[in-house]
C-alpha cells in the first residue's frame, strides 16, 4: 500500500510542468535543512544566563526573623544542542560555547555537581551558626567530621573506590581533619611509586546502613605528578537534632546543583539566626563557594551571572576574589555598570559591606 502511494506520488509528479518540480524539490530541500539543523547535535556546551533563587528557600531555620532578599544565581547549561541553537548561541556574547572533551563523562558531572551542592549547604550551615554564635551564645550547632566525600572517580583510575564514598583512612593511618589527611597523603605519594596500590577505608551507606570497608586505588602519573584519579571534598556533617535552633535542608534543595550558592546560603542562614537584619531592603546576590574557615572561593560562568544581575535588578553582587576581575570585565563588555559588584575573600567581608551598607542607610 505505502509502495503504491510514493509510485502515484511520483506519477503525478512527473506531470508538472518545470516551474512546479523546481518548486516542489527546493521546498524538499528546505525540509531536509530544517530538520538537519534543528536536530542533528554539535558537541558542545552552552551556558547561558540562568536564574536567581531564594537562598532561604534551600534551608529553613526554626526561628522568625528576617531573613531578607539573598539570592543564588545559577548559569543554565545545554550539552549538545542543535546547529541552529549553536549558531544562535555563537552570535549571542552573552552565552559560552564550548567544544565537549573527548573524555567528558555528564553523568559523571552530574554527580560530581550534587555532592558538590552537598558540601556546600553542610559548611554555609556550619560556618553560619559559627559566626552567629559570636553574636549570640545560645546559638550551638553540633557537627560531625566524616573524612573525605568522594564526589567523582576518573575513567583512567584503578580503584575500588565508588562516588559517595567517604575516605575515612590511608594506607592505614586516620586523619581527624583535611590538614592532616593532606600530610598523610604527600608522605604515601613521596613513599610510591607509580603502579602502587595503596589501601583506603571507607564508610559506603548501602541501603541506609553504613559499611565499612577496605577498598584500593593504584597511584599512576600524570602530567609529572602521581595521583589515584578521584576527587574529594573535605566533609563535615552538621547535626539538626542535636542543634540550637534546628534548621532543615528543603526537599527543594537540589532543584539546582553545584557549590556556587555557598556564600549566599551562608549569609541567608547567618541573617535567620541573629535579630539584626543586616539586609534590610536591599536584593542582594552572589556567587562563591564557602570553605569552614569563611573564605570564598572560586566558580564558573561569571559572565552569565553578570548579565542575570544586573538585567535583574540585583542592588549588590558579591563575587570571590579570584572571579571578580573577569566580573567587571564582563560589565565592561555588555555596556553596564560595574558600581554594583563587590569582590570579597571572606564571609566576614560580605557582613562588614552590609554593616556599612546600613549605616549609610540610617
Amino acid at each position: 500500500m505505502l509502495k503504491s502511494y510514493f509510485k502515484d506520488l511520483f506519477s503525478r509528479f512527473k506531470q508538472k510542468n518545470i516551474i512546479s518540480k523546481t518548486l516542489i524539490i527546493l521546498f524538499i530541500l528546505l525540509e531536509i535543512f530544517l530538520c538537519v539543523i534543528s536536530f542533528a547535535k554539535v558537541n558542545v556546551i552552552v551556558d547561558t544566563p540562568g536564574s536567581l533563587s531564594e537562598a532561604s528557600a534551600t534551608i529553613e531555620i526554626d526561628t522568625n526573623n528576617n531573613r531578607g532578599h539573598v539570592l543564588t544565581v545559577s548559569v543554565t547549561e545545554f550539552e549538545r544542542v542543535s546547529i541552529i541553537k549553536y549558531w544562535l548561541a555563537k552570535r549571542d556574547n552573552r552565552m559560552h560555547v564550548e567544544e565537549i572533551e573527548d573524555d567528558y563523562d555528564s553523568q559523571a558531572d552530574y554527580y560530581y555537581s550534587y555532592y558538590a551542592k552537598r558540601v556546600s549547604m553542610y559548611n554555609a550551615i556550619i560556618y553560619a551558626y559559627r559566626e552567629a554564635s559570636k553574636v549570640n551564645p545560645e546559638i550551638n550547632l553540633i557537627a560531625n567530621y566524616k573524612g573525605l566525600l568522594v564526589a567523582q572517580v576518573a575513567k583512567r583510575a584503578k580503584t575500588t573506590i565508588q562516588a559517595d564514598d567517604i575516605i575515612t583512612a590511608i594506607d592505614g593511618k586516620t586523619f581527624a581533619n583535611y590538614g592532616e589527611f593532606k600530610e598523610i597523603y604527600q608522605e604515601v605519594v613521596n613513599s610510591h611509586s607509580a603502579g602502587d596500590e595503596i589501601i583506603f577505608k571507607v564508610t559506603r551507606i548501602v541501603n541506609n546502613e553504613e559499611q565499612k570497608l577496605e577498598r584500593y586505588a593504584t597511584l599512576q602519573e600524570d602530567d609529572g605528578r602521581l595521583t589515584f584519579g578521584f576527587y574529594c571534598f573535605d566533609y563535615t556533617v552538621p547535626d539538626s537534632d542535636n542543634s540550637t535552633p534546628k534548621f532543615k535542608i528543603s526537599e527543594y534543595a537540589y532543584n539546582s546543583i553545584g557549590n556556587s550558592g555557598g556564600a549566599m546560603m551562608t549569609l541567608s542562614i547567618y541573617n535567620a539566626l541573629t535579630n539584626n537584619d543586616i539586609v534590610k531592603d536591599l536584593i542582594v546576590a552572589g556567587t562563591g563557594t564557602i570553605d569552614l574557615d569563611g573564605t570564598v572561593g572560586a566558580i564558573g560562568g561569571i559572565e552569565q551571572k553578570v548579565v542575570r544581575c544586573y538585567i535583574s535588578g540585583v542592588d549588590v553582587f558579591f563575587v570571590d576574589s579570584y572571579d571578580y576581575e573577569d566580573a567587571v570585565k564582563a560589565c565592561e563588555k555588555f555596556g553596564y555598570d560595574s558600581s554594583f559588584i563587590v569582590r570579597v575573600e571572606k564571609f566576614s567581608d560580605i557582613i562588614d559591606e552590609l554593616n556599612r551598607r546600613g549605616e549609610q542607610h540610617e
